[in-house]
């Protein structure tokens, strides 16, 4: 961590924060609406997705795949402090 320069620092928040609210006129964009449900559809291409039985699903299953990614990179995190590597010696052991 200490090996970032302090404009790297700068760089990385301003990405994160424009990840997290977006380039849209109103920073309060984020507190309307429902959890997930910006008005794009999927991928934010294709349009709103106005079926409700189909948004409240597919809101379903982001919420769904959002938590399996956060189980899947803290297992991740684990096995490589645990066996210090996420590759293939994990699995077949150090061959000559």
């Amino acid at each position: 961590i200490s090996k970032v320069p302090a404009a790297g620092w700068v760089q990385i928040l301003l990405f994160a924060a424009v990840c997290e609210f977006g380039l849209g006129p109103s920073i309060q964009e984020w507190k309307e609406g429902q959890p997930g449900d910006y008005g794009r559809g999927a991928l934010g291409m294709f349009g709103p997705i106005t079926d409700p039985a189909k948004k409240a699903r597919s809101l379903s299953a982001e919420i769904s795949n959002g938590r399996l990614a956060m189980a899947a990179i803290t297992g991740m995190i684990l096995q490589n402090g645990i066996t210090g590597g996420t590759d293939s010696p994990m699995w077949f052991g150090n061959s000559p």
